[in-house]
């Protein structure tokens, strides 16, 4: 039986792409393994039966923490999630309450001292000029957006947090126009070959470089339907 493997957090975008895909949605692993793993790594099955779109070791290993400390190993420029238990050397800080949230959930930004019994993990605050979410299917950039703000103000402020919930929506653009991209993401996939995801990048002001922010495995389909058919027509060809 051939099907969608999800969560009921992630249930929206998983009915619809298993629709487009005419696959089962399950919340659970089935006896089979699944067709699909639209964010959920659950389930024992042999490496030559299971998909690799996408592997559940690297679903797990795409968490905040865990990632950069695989990038920081193989010199892939990235944001470095410290533990809790680290005193920064400067600030500001990002205080990062939860690794598995997408979309700025759990970040608190800390110009200053702060109190050293919460045990938070953190990164240190990168200013960049801006932020690009990118779509990757086999390594390959399907689709780019950047942030672009909407909320009628002026000035972002001094930390800005780019989410939806700060006025900031998507906004589709070209390959063409951040030619140093490709290099970033072809060094991303050799360490990270994940099967899809989209990749949160920033352009660091200070390094000159690009850094990546945050892999997700199972990124949000329902405000897009073109970004939808581009994920279902690759998972197609390829499942």
């Amino acid at each position: 039986m051939k099907y969608l493997l999800s969560n009921q957090e992630l249930i929206g975008s998983a009915r619809i792409l298993a629709e487009e895909l005419n696959l089962r949605l399950s919340l659970r692993p089935l006896e089979e393994a699944p067709t699909v793993r639209w964010g959920n790594s659950q389930g024992e099955y042999s490496s030559k039966s299971d998909t690799k779109f996408n592997d559940p070791q690297l679903i797990r290993s795409s968490r905040k923490d865990l990632l950069s400390k695989i990038l920081l190993n193989r010199a892939v420029p990235c944001v470095e999630i410290h533990p809790g238990t680290e005193d920064p050397n400067h600030y500001p800080i990002v205080l990062r309450n939860t690794l598995v949230g997408n979309g700025g959930a759990g970040i608190q930004v800390v110009d200053g001292e702060w109190p050293r019994d919460m045990h938070v993990p953190w990164s240190y605050w990168h200013q960049f000029s801006y932020e690009l979410g990118v779509h990757l299917f086999n390594g390959n950039i399907t689709r780019i957006f950047k942030k672009v703000w909407s909320s009628g103000s002026d000035e972002e402020g001094q930390y800005p947090i780019r989410n939806s919930d700060n006025g900031y929506r998507f906004s589709l653009n070209k390959v063409e126009n951040y030619k140093k991209l490709p290099a970033l993401i072809s060094q991303f996939y050799s360490v990270f070959p994940i099967g899809f995801c989209r990749l949160d990048i920033g352009w660091d002001v200070e390094s000159e470089t690009y850094r990546i922010i945050e892999c997700n495995s199972a990124p949000a389909l329902t405000g897009n339907v073109n970004t939808l058919r581009t994920y279902a027509e690759n998972l197609r060809s390829a499942i």
